[in-house]
Order: C-alpha cells, then sequence, then structure tokens
C-alpha cells in the first residue's frame, strides 16, 4: 500500500497499521504471555513497527460460590 496516513499516538483502529492503512500486521508477541495490554506489531506491507495498547476494565464478578 502506498499511502501514507498521518497519525497521533493513541488513535487508530485495532489491526491496522496507522502508516499505510494494511491489515497485513505481524504481531510477534503472543496474547498469552502478554499480561498488561500492549501488543508489538510489524506492518508485512511497508514495515513500520508499533505497538497496540489496551485498556482493561472491570465488568464484574461470574462464577460466584
Amino acid at each position: 500500500m502506498s499511502t501514507v496516513h498521518k497519525f497521533e499516538d493513541g488513535t487508530g483502529e485495532a489491526g491496522i497499521c496507522p502508516v499505510c492503512g494494511s491489515d497485513a500486521l505481524e504481531y510477534p508477541a503472543s496474547e498469552a504471555d502478554n499480561v498488561e495490554g500492549i501488543y508489538p506489531w510489524k506492518c508485512e506491507d511497508c514495515g513500520a513497527e508499533g505497538e497496540e495498547q489496551y485498556t482493561m476494565t472491570f465488568n464484574g464478578h461470574y462464577n460466584k460460590n
């Protein structure tokens, strides 16, 4: 993809490269290894690298005895 997008930290869409708009992101770290909600990525199309950051929120208690 040849289009270059402008972006600021904290903006964008999950799974979409903020540089070229491609959905070909590679995630070298597995979710099972990540407890902080930070997922490094590399775009297979343009070579950009960065990380997606997620916030976990408390939704309630489940499976109470």
